[in-house]
């Protein structure tokens, strides 16, 4: 009897040992921040809202043909407004800049020369040989992937050839001379990027040369003239023409 109770105590206790789980069982070792991998921050963190080239450059350079209309007038101090009209003219030229991204577009610095053709009056008045070389500074703002805007201007000089066969009377105003003076211009337009490394410009120029005082061969008076021209203007930018192809 006392051999049967003491070996049913003894099944009792076995079975509650194996009936209680540890309250760790099944749990994985949680490993030490030693162990843990190195996570290279640097890598995670990518440039934002930068235009760039297809090599990730942040600043390019380029070359841009351009062609366009130059509407320009000669202003005289007190003379008729009709005499101050001047026909459209044909303009061309070209530009180097470099550009340097920033966030939602770039900025453009680039020096560009442009020639004009002469214009004349109905007076015969006429100017030639119009040229310019500016220095000037863009802001180009994204508005899509492909399209933009931009605004700026530049300074520098400019100048032309005017000559005269004016005759008023027994008074003539007979002149060939050629001016050259500080310029200026400022501007817009809006651009379509064709490629990473191409875009077109369809822009706007007001364009004026510092007013110029000639004095006149045939008779030995002064005259004042100043040169102005609204221009419209079409360019394509290309950037790192000289690159291959990566």
């Amino acid at each position: 009897m006392r051999t049967s109770i003491g070996f049913s105590l003894a099944v009792v206790a076995i079975c509650c040992q194996t009936a209680v789980a540890s309250p760790f069982d099944g749990v994985s070792e949680i490993p030490s921040a030693a162990s843990a991998q190195d996570v290279d921050i640097g890598a995670l963190l990518q440039p934002v809202g930068l235009t760039r080239g297809d090599d990730g450059a942040t600043r390019r350079w380029y070359v841009s043909p351009i062609i366009g209309a130059s509407w320009g007038q000669f202003t005289y101090p007190g003379t008729p407004a009709s005499q101050n009209e001047y026909a459209e003219s044909f303009t061309a030229g070209g530009a180097v800049g470099m550009a340097f991204s920033r966030p939602r577009g770039q900025w453009r610095v680039e020096a560009a020369g442009r020639y004009r053709d002469g214009i004349q009056n109905e007076f015969g008045q006429e100017s030639t040989d119009n040229w310019s070389v500016l220095c000037n500074a863009w802001r180009d703002v994204s508005i899509t992937n492909k399209f933009g805007l931009y605004g700026g201007g530049g300074i520098g000089a400019g100048g032309y050839r005017w000559s005269s066969d004016l005759i008023f009377g027994s008074q003539a105003i007979l002149a060939d001379v050629q001016a050259t003076q500080f310029a200026w211009q400022a501007g817009g337009g809006v651009v379509y990027a064709v490629s990473d490394r191409i875009t077109l410009d369809l822009g706007y120029r007001f364009y004026s040369l510092n007013e110029v005082r000639f004095v006149i061969p045939s008779n030995g008076g002064l005259y004042d003239g100043q040169f102005s021209a609204n221009e419209l203007l079409f360019q394509i930018r290309i950037y790192e023409p000289f690159r291959g192809r990566n």
